[in-house]
């Protein structure tokens, strides 16, 4: 048996350790030698990270990064009709890479459907949490906050319970980001909210609500456009390091 690398298997797994790989051993194989999950593993927040992944993801932080200083030099007029460009570029620049590659981790659907298996490679990690009944509010809200899990509450009601917006809250653009990685954007109107491109609008355990500060007018729509994989990625390293914290 040729192995040609290892992974790192930690958290809520009967037999947590490094493991050997060989090729084509995929999540569900690897679960399976650890002896499957424990009873308090909540495997949905299963985060798998990638090497690869995060040297690609470094290079689109970049890549972002320099579109957003282009975007201002082309527009050096208009440069103080934005707010809080400064903060934002220091985000940015203070974003690390976490290379997480959204995946399945339910050992049913996995065994049913191999289509759903991520192969694995050498020094990956798979990190399992604990069930955790709370959900995050981080960004410009007046209280960033780590709140109790509630059923059927909505986006701005646990955006309410950590003090609601701050002054300079954009409510447009407010990303929710699932326990498996996943995220979306959330806008509120009228204090109803709506998930973009989805019609679930639950928030589950171990979710967070990630409240970006607003820019302002500078190219409008495509100068969004360039900053929003910005907030996106900083929520999403936030709930992965908050996930494995």
């Amino acid at each position: 048996m040729n192995f040609y690398g290892s992974v790192k298997l930690y958290g809520e797994v009967n037999r947590p350790g490094i493991y050997s790989i060989k090729n084509g051993d995929d999540i569900y194989d690897l679960i399976q030698r650890a002896g499957g999950y424990t009873d308090i593993a909540y495997y949905d927040a299963g985060i798998l990270t990638s090497e690869k992944a995060k040297k690609l993801e470094a290079e689109y932080l970049k890549k972002s990064y320099n579109d957003i200083i282009t975007a201002l030099a082309q527009n050096p007029s208009r440069i103080q009709q934005a707010t809080n460009i400064g903060l934002i570029l220091e985000e940015a620049k203070n974003i690390k890479p976490t290379g997480r590659v959204i995946t399945e981790f339910d050992l049913d659907i996995l065994s049913n459907d191999e289509r759903a298996r991520t192969f694995l490679n050498d020094k990956d990690e798979i990190y399992i949490p604990k069930l955790e009944n709370v959900v995050y509010v981080f960004g410009d809200v007046k209280n960033p906050s780590t709140l109790s899990y509630s059923d059927f509450m909505k986006p701005e009601e646990y955006i309410e319970r950590a003090g609601g917006l701050d002054r300079f809250a954009d409510k447009s653009f407010i990303y929710v980001v699932y326990p498996n990685g996943e995220a979306r954007v959330v806008k509120i109107n009228n204090g109803f909210s709506k998930l973009l491109a989805s019609s679930d609008n639950d928030i589950y355990p171990g979710s967070l609500i990630f409240v970006p500060k607003r820019i302002g007018s500078v190219q409008g729509v495509e100068f969004y456009s360039t900053v929003a994989p910005i907030f996106s990625s900083l929520a999403l390293s936030l709930a992965s390091l908050n996930s494995i914290k």
